[in-house]
């Protein structure tokens, strides 16, 4: 269920974006997200299997996710105290988001196949995601472990 995957970044996102240490906040987030999700599931389970429902909270949670970390690059790129590999790090987050949102057209304006019937607007958004897909991963190893080091250097300097 795509609603889980996005929830999960929405938590992932929103820790990381707002740099939060705390236990209890971080469960805070963490239960707000996965309500969401539980809720989202016993509304398409038992009371009315809303395809447009669905599709909607999809969107809102993709649509959070995707703010946050385009606010996250804008501010780094804008900022002249920000290092280059940070400012690197920024174009590549920034880029993702927006090729996805551009992606996300192909779904909406579906076309019919084309090139022998077999390609649509499904297939090729499909096609794309793959790319991005591996530009996001990469990204996250990236910020994974400049944000490990930052918060080692701020671990060794209060010690």
């Amino acid at each position: 269920m795509v609603d889980v995957t996005w929830a999960f970044a929405c938590i992932w996102t929103t820790i990381r974006i707002f740099d939060i240490h705390s236990k209890i906040w971080m469960s805070l987030i963490s239960a707000f997200f996965t309500s969401i999700v539980i809720y989202l599931i016993y509304y398409l389970t038992f009371i009315k299997f809303d395809y447009g429902f669905n599709i909607n909270v999809a969107l809102t949670l993709a649509g959070w996710q995707s703010a946050l970390w385009l606010i996250w690059g804008f501010k780094n790129l804008s900022s002249t105290s920000t290092s280059s590999k940070k400012k690197k790090m920024a174009r590549s987050i920034v880029y993702v988001q927006c090729l996805t949102w551009l992606a996300g057209l192909l779904e909406v304006f579906d076309f019919p196949p084309i090139l022998f019937d077999l390609l649509d607007g499904h297939a090729m958004w499909h096609g794309v995601t793959i790319y991005l897909g591996m530009v996001l991963w990469q990204f996250l190893i990236e910020d994974s472990i400049s944000n490990a080091e930052r918060i080692s250097e701020v671990d060794h300097k209060l010690a």
